[in-house]
């Protein structure tokens, strides 16, 4: 799979379905070569990731995460292995614990101890039978240490986060700092680099969710040239 270099993370839980289909042919059209989204309570990831990937011809969709605890490591498997064999080279699977509150409070389940729960949960998919047609390429897992390559401690996370924390995570400016961030990642040797947007006129929905910035997407689409 050829990732490209710059993708979209979006919350995509505040539109219609037809509007998640038609900002995903917006990325498409503008250049850039992937679209991550998040699994809450809202949308099944899977169902979610099948529509978006029948309404584009080349975007890569990417759960950016699944949640383990939505499905067992089979159903995970069979649909990470189902959308690979119908949209070749177009499906990256993320998987993720999500956090204690919305599956204690929300799901009602336990949460477990979230390296051993995910070590335990890969284990378990590797050991599945995939009983169906396989697609032509294997999907494989990838994990980036990200923190620990920044140089990143304990005490960055601390009391809410350091102020270096936040000023590496998030960049902020006029257009020139933003396009200057963006390529200080892949000068650091970044081979993908995903943006995700707050818009300020209106930076959460009714509901809390975080708005997309089209406007400022359209503008840094430059950079996949």
């Amino acid at each position: 799979m050829k990732l490209g270099k710059l993708g979209v993370w979006s919350v995509v839980e505040d539109s219609t379905a037809r509007e998640s289909a038609d900002l995903a042919k917006r990325l498409e059209q503008w250049g850039y070569s992937a679209l991550w989204i998040g699994e809450g309570i809202g949308r099944e990831i899977m169902a979610q990731s099948g529509w978006l990937l029948a309404n584009t011809s080349s975007l890569i969709i990417a759960p950016g995460i699944a949640n383990l605890y939505a499905r067992d490591p089979m159903a995970m498997l069979g649909g990470q292995m189902t959308l690979c064999e119908q949209y070749p080279g177009r499906f990256l699977l993320g998987i993720g614990v999500s956090h204690k509150l919305i599956i204690d409070g929300m799901r009602g389940l336990q949460y477990g101890d979230p390296i051993k729960t995910m070590r335990d949960y890969l284990q378990a998919m590797h050991t599945i039978k995939y009983l169906a047609p396989a697609p032509a390429e294997k999907p494989l897992p990838n994990y980036t240490n990200h923190w620990l390559r920044m140089g990143f401690n304990e005490s960055d996370f601390a009391n809410g986060g350091s102020d270096r924390l936040v000023d590496d995570t998030i960049a902020w400016g006029d257009e020139a700092a933003l396009i200057k961030r963006v390529e200080a990642h892949w000068e650091a040797g970044a081979d993908h680099v995903c943006i995700q947007t707050i818009n300020p006129d209106n930076p959460t929905s009714p509901r809390g969710l975080i708005q997309v910035d089209e406007k400022l997407l359209k503008l840094l689409a430059r950079l996949t040239h």
